[in-house]
């Protein structure tokens, strides 16, 4: 087994968290994710391990790369992302809490505000809980907050999440147990919201010092043997402007709903108008479709006619170009026997030349007797002589093939 593993394993079992346990716990899924990356399994760890040290171990991941964005969206689309409502509210409040220490940029705020608009629900005990140890808990006093009007998402969004995370607010301030950072921090928070609720009739909210409203409208125990005096009718004003500052942007946050829900009752009634409007629409496209369809009908006719001819023609050409290649091969045939016949002609011609010239050369001795027989006076001797010179000339002939009888 993975020693990281190991060391995750056997500190889930345990349960408690602790400084120490929260430190070995960023360590081991830091060695872990380092190892294989950001996995499925890694994922789960985060989850579960999330009551340790919240987000801050996908806080130090998302640290290690230059495009948070990508990274951020990857956390969203992960397979364990939504499944625990508690682990996930936690994750994204305190990773909202770190990136708004950190001063990231508009966009990636953006994104977190996105996600924590479909959670809501921050008026719940245990979600009070989880936004006061992460998130205004963790909030440094150095937190700039940029403006939600800048914000570059849809205005449902964002106001769906600042009136949800300002009735949080309220709830959370009726504890008399919450105490600093976070009373600061929510009338900071509070004050960001307020002005963007607040922003279209140009209300501007009024916060008192928070920290010191909180000191003193809790009253110690020598006060109240010694009575109420001026300074605590004064805590006592403090308390109920403070009190009133809330109820009055709760309030306005109840009317700009009201608001929003009418202009959503208008686009409603806009999108059945348009609505009607695109049936007409798809009735004129029915019926282009149906002609559409008519004429794609005998289309598919022709091309079914033209496929079938350029399937003859395909099959005449095959046969014109077998009797082509039959006729090619008849005609090397005929040329390589008139070849063989001019060379047999030629052989026994030349044979045939061979042949006389042979004759010729056995005729030359008996042609010379004969030339000079014919200078002398004809004799008895010289007859039998000729006589035996016929017989030589007919042996000749008869030897070379020309049979006389």
């Amino acid at each position: 087994m993975n020693a990281n593993i190991g060391t995750m394993d056997e500190l889930l079992k345990k349960k408690r968290s602790s400084s120490s346990k929260s430190q070995q716990f960023l360590e081991a899924w830091k060695g872990f994710v380092l190892e294989h990356g950001f996995s499925e399994e890694a994922e789960k760890y985060l989850y579960d391990g999330s009551v340790f040290c919240g987000a801050e171990p996908f806080y130090w991941y998302l640290n290690q790369t230059d495009d948070q964005n990508k990274r951020l969206k990857e956390l969203f689309n992960g397979s364990s992302y939504g499944k625990d409502g508690k682990a996930t509210l936690r994750m994204l409040t305190h990773l909202f809490a770190l990136l708004l220490n950190k001063g990231s940029s508009s966009e990636t705020i953006a994104l977190i505000i996105e996600q924590l608009s479909t959670v809501g629900g921050y008026r719940t005990k245990d979600a009070m809980q989880t936004m006061k140890k992460y998130f205004f808990d963790v909030l440094l006093p150095t937190v700039e907050f940029t403006p939600l009007s800048t914000i570059d998402l849809d205005q449902t969004i964002i106001f769906s999440f600042a009136s949800d995370l300002l009735a949080g607010v309220g709830e959370i301030r009726k504890d008399d147990s919450v105490g600093e950072p976070a009373l600061t921090n929510t009338a900071r928070v509070c004050e960001w919201l307020g002005a963007y609720l607040c922003k279209d009739d140009g209300v501007k909210t009024v916060m008192v010092d928070n920290t010191a409203a909180e000191k003193s409208a809790s009253p110690s125990p020598s006060s109240d043997k010694l009575g109420k005096n001026d300074g605590e009718k004064s805590t006592d004003v403090q308390a109920i402007d403070l009190k009133e500052s809330f109820s009055g942007i709760l309030d306005r946050a109840k009317v700009l709903y009201e608001k929003k829900e009418k202009e959503l009752v208008r686009q409603r009634v806009h999108s059945q108008e348009l609505e009607f409007r695109l049936s007409d629409a798809e009735q004129g496209l029915l019926q282009e479709y149906q002609k559409n369809k008519e004429l794609q009908n005998t289309t598919q006719e022709l091309r079914v006619k033209i496929s079938h001819l350029e399937r003859l023609c395909n099959d005449l050409n095959k046969v014109i170009a077998e009797k082509e290649d039959f006729i090619a091969q008849k005609n090397q045939e005929i040329e390589e026997r008139m070849k063989m016949s001019e060379a047999l002609s030629l052989d026994r011609s030349r044979q045939f030349d061979e042949k006389l010239q042979r004759i010729a050369s056995a005729l030359r001795v008996e042609y010379r007797d004969f030339q000079d027989a014919k200078q002398a006076n004809m004799t008895v001797e010289l007859g039998e002589n000729l006589l035996v010179q016929l017989e030589n000339i007919f042996g000749v002939l008869e030897k070379a093939g020309l049979k006389i009888q």
